[in-house]
């Protein structure tokens, strides 16, 4: 199950099942992904996930098991295709909101905020 977290809330989820014999549930690889709703502990999870990170946007992949959810991993760029496939949710969007809401001209910002840009070549740390 992924969960996509944009600003302390959860904005979409989604169950991806891998194809064939790849062990991978990625959309990119062929993985099949279909809407979810999340149960309030895998909620909870992901948001305290995000946060611990100290990330505005995160996608959390969790796995059921008999003692609750399992965090797999917590990614700070996530894919957006397959949840706004899956979702038919504007996630893209909800981050643009949240992003426009958080840095306006006409909020005050307590702290500087920092966000992570990464790409397959480099990754640096910008401060807004």
């Amino acid at each position: 199950v992924r969960a996509l977290v944009v600003g302390g809330e959860v904005v979409a989820s989604m169950r991806r099942k891998a194809h064939g014999s790849e062990f991978r549930s990625n959309f990119h690889l062929g993985g099949s992904v279909t809407g979810v709703d999340l149960t309030e502990e895998q909620r909870r999870i992901a948001i305290l996930s995000a946060e611990t990170l100290g990330l505005e946007v995160a996608g959390v992949d969790m796995l059921e098991s008999d003692r609750g959810p399992l965090v797999l991993e917590v990614n700070s760029s996530p894919g957006l295709e397959g949840i706004e496939g899956a979702t038919k949710v504007n996630v893209a969007g909800k981050v643009a909101e949240h992003l426009n809401d958080l840095y306006s001209s006409n909020s005050t910002i307590s702290e500087e905020r920092s966000f992570s840009v990464s790409s397959s070549e480099n990754e640096s740390e910008h401060a807004l």
